[in-house]
């Protein structure tokens, strides 16, 4: 937009275009609607708010350092044109946003409305405009809670296993050899699975002990998490996770699961198996879970856990894979 002369004869800028501030929040609207669910998050996950506070500061920073730019370059705007190649990329967020609306995917509606956002502002700023706030869109991107993860997983929502159902349903007795009791949950976890009902179990032998959670998946997709996820903001450090097929005895087909490695401040490790499954079938990818996932199928999530000890991972894949056979029903 060019530059105005005053009657007085000196050089001033231009009104600001309101029009353009319109569009630019109407473009805002979809990363707006999300606000309450990144409040949330910031809330209930210290993993969340680090990853919110850290990468959310540097975008803001961003912003600001391509605003004063902006200003000190007196970069030309120009007036928006609908041939513009920033409306051609806005499509592709826009088409995403509305493919995570559907699947219920708020790290990808997110991102998206980022991408919508960004786009717009390429539109009526200027490309020079749309340059300067990249890094701010590439910072905002990383703040996402479980964005990291996504990018990192999003091929096991292609290629993680799939085999026919494994759905035991724990109880104090459930597991033969096995003394087990049922653990109430705390206020923290009741509040966590609002529409979800989690079930937690201790088990022993005198030469084992197995912890196991079942959560009967509720009307709210958005309370089951990677469990990688939700071990460190309980305060465990990811040592490994990979996507694994285990043989359970008793079960002719393996068992899908996400095995992590996991240590405690104190120096304690857990060897910990997650999978999900409905009546139908199993998986033991998050991503995968999500993809299959439909309120009618009647999913569980399932995480157990033991102790490492002398003989390693090897040794607690054993004890997992006994403490299972012990739910197996011919």
């Amino acid at each position: 937009m060019a530059m105005r002369t005053g009657v007085d004869g000196k050089r001033r800028e231009p009104p600001v275009n309101r029009e353009k501030l319109l569009i630019l929040l109407l473009a805002a609207v979809p990363f707006i609607i999300k606000w309450t669910y990144l409040e949330r998050a910031w809330v209930s996950s210290p993993v969340d708010r680090a990853r919110l506070g850290l990468w959310g500061s540097l975008a803001l920073l961003s912003v600001v350092v391509a605003a004063i730019v902006k200003l000190i370059r007196r970069y030309p705007a120009g007036d928006p044109s609908l041939r513009s190649r920033s409306w051609i990329v806005m499509l592709l967020p826009a088409t995403a946003f509305f493919a995570g609306m559907v699947e219920q995917l708020n790290a990808v509606q997110i991102v998206s409305a980022l991408g919508i956002l960004w786009s717009v502002a390429w539109a009526l700023y200027g490309r020079e405009t749309g340059l300067l706030l990249a890094p701010a869109v590439f910072f905002a991107v990383l703040a996402v809670p479980g964005s990291s993860y996504w990018f990192d997983k999003a091929s096991t929502g292609f290629t993680a296993p799939i085999h026919p159902a494994f759905a035991p349903a724990f109880t104090g007795e459930s597991q033969a050899g096995y003394l087990g009791c049922e653990v109430n949950p705390d206020a923290a976890t009741r509040a966590f699975f609002r529409t979800s009902r989690a079930r937690q179990f201790h088990y022993a032998t005198p030469s084992n002990a197995v912890s196991a959670l079942r959560v009967e998946v509720g009307s709210d997709i958005h309370e089951i998490h990677p469990t990688s996820h939700c071990l460190k903001s309980q305060g465990w450090q990811l040592d490994s996770e990979e996507l694994r097929e285990v043989s359970v005895p008793g079960r002719r087909a393996p068992l899908a699961v996400t095995e992590m490695v996991v240590t405690y401040w104190t120096g304690q490790r857990l060897l910990v198996w997650t999978w999900y499954s409905s009546r139908e079938q199993e998986t033991g990818g998050f991503i995968r879970f999500r993809r299959l996932y439909s309120p009618a199928a009647h999913w569980h999530s399932y995480q157990i856990s033991t102790a490492i000890g002398a003989a390693g991972p090897a040794g607690a894949r054993s004890v997992l894979a006994d403490f299972l056979a012990r739910s197996v029903r011919p």
